[in-house]
């Protein structure tokens, strides 16, 4: 719960510096935003299934299977996150026309997807490798790990 508020506190202070800039600008980092909360969502579902199997094989004290469970959530993270990453930068136009982007909006929007595209590859391991870190207990250390992406986010 502490990561998302956090995240949505990062997304509203980027939302209030970029509004100081141009509305464009806002719209553009709006619809950027809006897609990277949908990926976003699915990489913290897919953790969150992740988490549950690692724990439960920790409980039954079967320490391999949990392993073997976290490198296979590695794996998976490692194309999900390039998938992701790979539709971004291929299908950035598509998508804000999908949006109903307007012409201005979608000219600052195209660069900042593509940019998104390789930060959600990189978030995709963020999320599994967090729920991996609080099935062995270690929530301490996966909240320092998201306060500092989120301090140097902004």
């Amino acid at each position: 719960m502490a990561e998302l508020v956090l995240g949505f506190g990062v997304s509203f202070v980027g939302m209030w510096l970029v509004s100081q800039t141009s509305d464009t600008a806002s719209a553009a980092f709006g619809l950027a935003n809006h897609v990277q909360g949908a990926f976003f969502l699915l990489f913290r579902i897919i953790s969150m299934g992740v988490g549950v199997v690692v724990t439960q094989n920790l409980g039954a004290h079967n320490r391999g299977e949990a392993d073997r469970t976290a490198l296979a959530s590695l794996g998976a993270s490692t194309w999900l996150g390039l998938g992701s990453a790979v539709v971004l930068f291929a299908a950035t136009a598509p998508l804000l026309a999908a949006m109903q982007a307007s012409t201005d909006v979608a000219a600052l929007a195209q660069p900042y997807l593509k940019l998104l595209g390789l930060a959600l590859f990189l978030d995709a391991f963020n999320a599994s490798m967090a729920a991996v870190l609080r099935a062995h207990l270690r929530t301490r250390e996966t909240m320092l790990n998201i306060l500092s992406m989120h301090a140097l986010h902004i």
